[in-house]
């Protein structure tokens, strides 16, 4: 499924076209702030939107304004899926670090021992709630795609927050084991693309990667739909708008 869904960005006529469309696109977004990368993202949900819906067409740089809603969608989506665990995850530290402090210094005032035990103590409360902070922010970034999928299909913002859904989609093993599959394609991915992007080749390869990326796990949580919680994998098609 996830080789089907690598070679969806570049099926038809058009294919090789707009591969060097959004790779230049990403080769500008290095120069460019915010824009081009917002169309390439407006991309990548369109895809998405392709394989939850069963669209066999890939989306076209024609639409320039729905590639750029679409991508300041998934921005939104994704600033408020990470900046409150990132936000989080600063201020704990802070706090842990206050209280680190606090705790030498008033530990101190015990003498040498006190001291230690007391910055002990401190650096305690500061790997915990630190870690509990990471651990937010990895929940954060494995909901997130899941979140994606409503807003493509949707196509409102808040349908990411529609955590009834969201949970119906991540809690599942085919979920997770195309989170896995995605994230170690990407991996691999990296490692070639990247020391082809000084020869520019690798710009367009990565726009490939990111749109199939999404176009597969969009095609992941359709079959989920389709399938239903622990029901029987249909061999039809699935057309409709849900997922």
């Amino acid at each position: 499924m996830v080789v089907d869904s690598l070679k969806f960005p570049t099926k038809g006529e058009d294919g090789m076209m707009r591969a060097i469309i959004g790779g230049g696109l990403l080769l500008a977004s290095a120069i460019i702030p915010l824009l081009p990368q917002l169309i390439v993202n407006g991309y990548s949900l369109q895809s998405m939107r392709a394989g939850a819906r069963n669209n066999p067409n890939p989306p076209e740089f024609e639409d320039w304004e729905s590639l750029l809603k679409d991508g300041a969608l998934m921005f939104g989506v994704t600033l408020v899926y990470t900046l409150i665990p990132v936000m989080l995850l600063f201020g704990v530290l802070f706090l842990g670090f206050f209280v680190f402090s606090f705790g030498a210094a008033a530990g101190s005032a015990a003498g040498e021992g006190g001291a230690a035990a007391g910055g002990g103590i401190g650096l305690i409360v500061m790997l915990l709630l630190g870690g509990l902070a990471f651990l937010l922010l990895m929940l954060a970034y494995y909901l997130m795609p899941a979140a994606l999928v409503g807003v493509a299909t949707e196509e409102e913002f808040m349908a990411a927050f529609d955590f009834d859904s969201v949970r119906e989609i991540a809690f599942t093993s085919d979920y997770f084991v195309a989170l896995v599959v995605a994230a170690v394609v990407n991996f691999l991915a990296f490692l070639v693309i990247f020391p082809l992007m000084f020869l520019l080749v690798g710009f367009p390869l990565a726009f490939i990667m990111q749109a199939g990326i999404f176009h597969y796990l969009g095609t992941v949580a359709r079959d989920i739909a389709t399938t239903g919680t622990g029901g029987p994998r249909t061999s039809e098609p699935h057309t409709g708008d849900a997922f």
